[in-house]
């Protein structure tokens, strides 16, 4: 984040645990695992609000080249 002075502010995550039905997610572990798999270049995990489960978990997924979104799911699944 840039302040009105210039200044750049790293901002860390909100929180180090997802929620998810009262089991606690660390979103670096779940980072860690996918950047295993073939063309994944970055990863950005975050806990996504849910109705039921309290929250879910989101992942912000870069390739290294192009890939149809629906078969990176499926193969992230």
């Amino acid at each position: 984040m840039l302040d009105a002075e210039g200044k750049v502010h790293i901002l860390g995550r909100r929180s180090e645990l997802i929620n998810v039905g009262g089991e606690k997610v660390h979103p670096t572990e779940i980072e860690n695992v996918l950047l295993q798999i073939d063309n994944v270049k970055d990863v950005t995990v975050r806990g996504h609000p849910n109705p039921i489960t309290g929250e879910v978990v989101a992942a912000k997924i870069s390739t290294v080249v192009p890939e149809d979104t629906e078969a990176l799911k499926r193969r992230v699944r």
